[in-house]
């Protein structure tokens, strides 16, 4: 199951990937990564940036997109969580045998 939701991410962030680097617009990748961050400069400014963006947002195959990048990554969450509950249970019982 844990390889199967994987994929499934994997593929996703690939097939939307490509759509979000085909819109005419710079992104900023590195928001999170200042080390990295500045290293290539933007050549278009912010606000021709912020206006190919909402023309782009605004058309169904953006909005589907994103729509199913949350829906994804919801799904991973959730996941994740049962399996780390079911990892924190499975150490709990091997506590509690080792206490006995």
């Amino acid at each position: 199951m844990y390889k199967a939701l994987i994929n499934w991410d994997y593929n996703g962030v690939n097939e939307n990937g490509s759509l979000w680097l085909n819109m005419g617009f710079e992104i900023d990748l590195f928001s999170d990564m200042s080390e990295v961050k500045g290293e290539i400069k933007f050549i278009q400014d912010e606000m021709t940036r912020k206006k190919v963006f909402l023309e782009q947002i605004n058309l169904p195959q953006i909005r589907n997109s994103l729509k199913l990048d949350i829906y994804r990554k919801k799904r991973l969450k959730e996941f994740l969580i049962k399996t780390k509950q079911r990892a924190d249970d499975i150490i709990e019982m091997i506590d509690e045998q080792l206490r006995k």
